[in-house]
C-alpha cells in the first residue's frame, strides 16, 4: 500500500509520500501474535472516514471489544451540518457492526464498546 498525503487540504498534496505495507486489523493481530485486544485506537487525521465507511474493512469481525476514533470531520467539511452527517454516518456503520457509542455524538474523540 501507501501512505499518501490528503488531497484537497491546504498545505497537502496528492502525491505519495511514502511506501508503506497495509494489513487489516484481523492481520495485523495476528502478525503480532494476538487473538483479541481490549481497545484499539484511532487517530489517523481524517482516513478515519475511509476506512469505517468502507463496507471491505468488515469492522464486526475485529477482534476487540472497544473501538476509540479520533474523528477529523472539521478537516474537511466546512459547516456544521455536514459535519453531523459524516460523523452520523460513522456512527451507524459501527452501530451495524456491534458496537454502541459511549461518549456524545459528535465529540472529536468517540468510545465505541463492543454489545454484540
Amino acid at each position: 500500500g501507501s501512505l499518501v498525503s490528503t488531497s484537497g487540504l491546504k498545505g497537502y498534496n496528492s502525491k505519495p509520500a511514502m511506501q508503506v505495507p497495509v494489513y487489516s486489523i484481523p492481520s495485523l493481530l495476528q502478525r503480532m501474535g494476538h487473538n483479541w485486544v481490549d481497545v484499539i485506537k484511532f487517530d489517523i487525521e481524517g482516513t478515519e472516514f475511509g476506512i469505517f465507511l468502507d463496507p471491505r474493512s468488515h469492522v464486526a469481525s475485529w477482534p476487540t471489544s472497544n473501538i476509540l476514533i479520533e474523528q477529523h470531520s472539521r478537516l474537511f467539511v466546512k459547516t456544521s451540518w455536514g459535519r453531523r452527517s459524516l460523523t452520523g454516518s460513522l456512527i451507524s456503520v459501527m452501530e451495524r457492526a456491534g458496537f454502541k457509542l459511549i461518549t456524545k455524538p459528535g465529540a472529536w474523540e468517540m468510545s465505541f464498546i463492543r454489545v454484540r
